[in-house]
């Protein structure tokens, strides 16, 4: 008998897989007698025990049958002949999916790819909202992580729901009170992998396919694949230099939340004011819908005062408070939350737990520990220390280009600078990144994140990633980029 054989691998696996295809092609049909297992290890020159190996496991998985004296037999596994059809000669049939699951099979990407260009690190690395992570603070983790990890090393094995709050709960209420003007109890408090998480939960309890959703433009783009997975019908808000302009929201009564970063505008970096935020507040209260609050990157701030969180302003408990530390750690520790309000907080944790949305004990234990011995505080004024010297020295950089041009949006935090390139096209601004790169220069360029782009493009360039020394020589290379790319 002749086996077609993988040309590597262990001999028991071999000779499983081959006779296994050889079955299921209809190359050896039911009843067809396989070789005694003496004589096959003798033919293949492998020990008997090696073939014996091979044949229980198939009559286990129901491939092959002992008769006795009779030998070893083919069983007939074949509804109706199917498999006796090679697999390579089948067509698949194309995959029965939800509505929700064709919705993200017409676009699967989360990212556009713009924005998830791969390869290497250029030298001048201006990506934007990268770690600020550093040594100190890995350290840190890793000897708090490893504490943890021997604390449960000799629990009992245990399924891990969340029923209710627990010390990190009660470690994020007291920080968040201090540092965002956060106004809730342990009980608020959902923990999720990521602030994406969040979002989706808010969209499974309150949107169905259809519904209407208010979105700041631009935009997050993962806020905007959540929202359209679950089919919604988004609504695009205008944003200007002083973030979401409340007075041009939809006045419309089927509008379940709208989806906002008040603290720092993705991606422009505007910071929402005081009467901006209560405007907004009292519009979800008169259309009796919410306001999801991406806190995104509010740990920085190098000018001003910090503007309390819309959800610490909220008197009506209309606010669904969404953050992480995501952007503090390498790699991210995969550990999010959500502040939800009094009346939801059955629902949002009862959500969490029905989907599998919730961090390891790990983790939680982890992040704890690193609250509570202020490593978080330590870092973050770190992180702000070496953000502010390299933001400082990037602005002074795209000034010294003398560009008419170009009109930098400094926010008084976050880890980018949101450049306006006035009169260039779309065109220009692709052209103008790729002979950046071809440069060694690493920027972005705004167009992903509208639904509906102004007339003047933005590039994002970003100042957590490169060595201080190397600003001003990165910025002369974009510049010349600038240049080259408004001439062709």
């Amino acid at each position: 008998m002749l086996l077609k054989l993988d040309p590597e691998g262990p001999w028991g696996e071999r000779i499983y897989s081959a006779l296994r295809r050889a079955i299921l092609a209809g190359e050896l049909p039911p009843g067809a007698r396989v070789p005694a297992s003496r004589r096959l290890a003798a033919d293949l020159g492998v020990a008997r025990n090696t073939v014996v190996g091979a044949y229980e496991r198939l009559i286990a998985e129901g491939f092959l049958r002992g008769h006795g004296a009779a030998g070893t037999r083919v069983c007939d596994v074949s509804p109706g002949g199917l498999a006796r059809v090679p697999r390579s000669a089948k067509r698949p049939a194309p995959p029965r999916l939800g509505a929700e699951g064709r919705r993200i099979a017409k676009d699967p990407h989360l990212y556009h790819p713009a924005a998830r260009r791969p390869g290497p690190r250029r030298r001048f690395d201006f990506r934007y909202n990268a770690s600020v992570a550093d040594a100190t603070s890995r350290r840190e983790w890793g000897r708090l992580a490893r504490r943890v990890l021997a604390r449960h090393e000799n629990a009992p094995p245990d399924y891990e729901f969340q029923e209710g709050p627990g010390g990190l709960e009660r470690s994020l209420v007291r920080y968040l009170a201090s540092t965002r003007g956060v106004d809730c109890t342990p009980e608020q408090v959902v923990l999720v992998p990521n602030p994406q998480a969040g979002l989706a939960l808010a969209a499974r309890l309150f949107v169905d396919p259809g519904d209407a959703v208010a979105l700041e433009d631009p935009h997050y783009l993962g806020a905007r694949s959540t929202l359209r997975g679950r089919g919604a019908r988004l609504l695009p808000v205008p944003v200007d230099d002083s973030g979401l302009r409340p007075d041009r929201l939809p006045e419309r009564r089927d509008i379940r939340f709208v989806y906002a970063t008040a603290s720092h505008q993705w991606p422009t970096g505007a910071t929402l004011p005081v009467g901006r935020r209560l405007a907004l507040l009292e519009w979800a209260r008169r259309r009796r819908a919410y306001v999801v609050e991406n806190d995104h990157n509010s740990e920085y701030l190098y000018g001003g005062t910090p503007v309390q969180s819309m959800q610490g302003l909220d008197p009506h408990d209309r606010v669904i408070y969404l953050a992480t530390f995501h952007r503090l750690f390498r790699p991210p520790p995969g550990i999010a939350f959500a502040v939800v309000p009094q009346a939801l907080t059955e629902t949002f944790r009862g959500a969490a737990n029905h989907h599998g949305l919730h961090p390891s004990r790990l983790i939680r234990d982890t992040l704890e520990h690193f609250l509570e011995e202020g490593c978080l505080e330590r870092l973050v004024r770190r992180a702000s220390r070496r953000m502010r010297a390299r933001r400082s020295r990037l602005q002074a950089a795209l000034a010294g280009l003398g560009r008419h041009d170009l009109d930098v949006r400094a926010s008084s935090g976050g880890t980018h600078l949101y450049v306006r390139l006035r009169g260039w096209s779309r065109r220009e601004v692709a052209a103008l990144v790729a002979r950046a790169a071809a440069r060694e220069v690493e920027v972005h360029d705004d167009s992903p994140f509208w639904l509906r782009p102004p007339r003047d493009p933005g590039l994002l360039v970003g100042f957590s990633e490169i060595a201080e020394d190397r600003i001003e020589e990165g910025v002369a290379r974009l510049g010349e980029a600038m240049g080259e790319a408004r001439e062709s």
